[in-house]
């Protein structure tokens, strides 16, 4: 793909609506119920003058459909597409009832879905289609219509915003799914099983910058587990804002009816004071659960800073490399990486409360300094603008996130075994390339490492290594997860806080 100019500036509407919103619904899973609320949610509250919406919606249910170019039936994930706008409902004069597509009406969902059977027009690798060669890519023969599969996500984008007649208008793309951050699995499926990396989300959205000749304006992860610092450095090229979740969040995602409302009353309004208005309405409607005892947290990142991060990332894991040969410097590692905000059963870190901590416990001038750039670039000062534009949380759990996490294992399987591979699939993202923030994470492990019990009764080379069982790793009878991205329950190593104090966010 050759490069082209990519304008960072958000676009001047061109006569049409003012905000193009694309909701990509990653639902052949648990997740399907969620998604059909979701939809009805949306048609309940309609679109105004400044706003085109328009979701495709992967179910878990299966339909038999006509091949292309073939009387011969297929089964695939039934997939629709849903143009959400103001409805109403009317009469026939013979006095037989008609419905065109209506509000807030029960069983008229149906009237705003249209199929999706046709190959995806844009295509990757060798096979990468443009705008001026879709017509003859549409002819090719079907693809999967799975939503794990990238071809579709970028075709959705594209063809969504040619339909609109609206390129230039400002974007967002809403990604609604399950999420597992720089390490796992994203907007999996079911049918067949298949899920997306970030290498593919860095390529969909490059490609599609590339098509436009523009950045996304905003893309909003109803996911959980994505703001983070490696998913930020893989959209920063092609996305402007970033808008997700450090924590998990639950299975009913984000309230749509609230999205819409937020984006009637201020559909003209810029980029950035939109995601920061989305940002509230979403804490401020999850905050009545706390009664419930749920947590939530969501933020705003700018990504145009998102590499003065990955420079400041690099500078402190060469610092970390350098002092954590000195005992005095590991403990004060651990004791920071302890006390820090985490999440995922304690696999991510919040990356500038861990910084604040080091920045406290270690005496390494170093270290110290390079902990103050990350924090600078996180939160901004006097002559550093903020990556995080925006980061509120409600309830206990999340109360110390500050809008960006990072991958920071408390262990990981020796390399004897080759089948859990966490780390070095680690390795292979560009972030950790760019950072050395893997090979940092590699020395940590090591010297972090319990010691062998031996008592000096047996030589070295009669040690067996058999890797320890646990809940992780076996089958146990325990409830369904209940968020995207899996279980929400405390992490299970620390001793988080239980109280917390309420704030606006705002």
């Amino acid at each position: 793909m050759n490069k082209a100019t990519v304008s960072n500036t958000p676009q001047k509407p061109d006569g049409g609506k003012r905000w193009n919103v694309m909701i990509y619904m990653a639902a052949d899973n648990s997740l399907s119920e969620e998604c059909v609320f979701s939809l009805k949610e949306m048609q309940r509250v309609g679109t105004g003058a400044n706003v085109d919406v328009i979701a495709q919606f992967h179910s878990s249910a299966i339909e038999e459909s006509p091949r292309r170019k073939s009387s011969e039936a297929e089964l695939q994930p039934f997939t629709r597409q849903y143009l959400i706008r103001k409805l109403n409902q009317t009469a026939t004069q013979k006095g037989t009832r008609t419905r065109t597509p209506t509000g807030d009406i029960d069983g008229d969902l149906q009237l705003i879905a249209r199929p999706v059977h046709q190959p995806p027009l844009y295509k990757t690798g060798s096979q990468a289609t443009s705008r001026e060669t879709r017509a003859t890519a549409a002819q090719a023969a079907p693809g999967p219509l799975s939503a794990s599969n990238p071809d579709v996500l970028k075709d959705f984008i594209l063809t969504s915003i040619d339909k609109n007649k609206a390129q230039n208008a400002c974007s967002m793309v809403i990604l609604s799914g399950h999420g597992s951050g720089a390490v796992g699995e994203f907007l999996k499926s079911n049918n067949p099983p298949a899920s997306l990396e970030l290498h593919d989300l860095r390529e969909v959205f490059q490609f599609v910058s590339h098509e436009l000749k523009r950045k996304i304006d905003i893309v909003l992860m109803d996911s959980c587990l994505m703001s983070m610092a490696e998913v930020a450095h893989e959209l920063s090229g092609a996305v402007r804002l970033l808008i997700g979740a450090e924590g998990f969040e639950l299975s009913t995602g984000w309230p749509y009816h609230r999205v819409l409302e937020t984006l009637n009353a201020a559909g003209k309004s810029d980029p950035k004071t939109l995601a920061r208005m989305l940002v509230s309405k979403y804490v401020q409607y999850y905050s009545d659960y706390d009664v419930a005892g749920v947590s939530v947290d969501q933020a705003v990142c700018d990504l145009t800073h998102s590499p003065a991060l990955k420079r400041a990332v690099r500078k402190l894991a060469v610092a970390l490399r350098r002092g954590i040969r000195n005992k005095a410097v590991l403990n004060a590692v651990l004791l920071a990486h302890w006390r820090a905000q985490s999440y995922n059963a304690d696999q991510y870190v919040d990356l500038w409360d861990f910084c604040n901590q080091l920045s406290q416990h270690s005496s390494d001038k170093n270290i110290r300094e390079a902990c103050n750039s990350v924090k600078a670039v996180i939160a901004g000062d006097k002559e550093t603008p903020p990556l995080v534009l925006q980061s509120c949380y409600s309830g206990a759990a999340f109360q110390h996130s500050h809008g960006v996490s990072i991958y920071f294992p408390w262990a990981t399987d020796t390399p004897e075994a080759k089948q859990f591979k966490d780390l070095q699939k680690y390795n292979e993202l560009s972030f950790s390339t760019a950072t050395t923030w893997g090979d940092f994470l590699e020395q940590y492990l090591d010297k972090s490492r319990g010691e062998i019990r031996n008592d000096g009764h047996h030589p070295v080379n009669e040690s067996r290594c058999f890797i320890p069982t646990d809940e992780t790793r076996i089958g146990l009878r325990t409830n369904d997860p209940l968020s995207k991205g899996g279980s929400g329950r405390a992490a299970k190593v620390k001793n988080p806080p239980v109280k917390f104090f309420r704030e606006v966010c705002e």
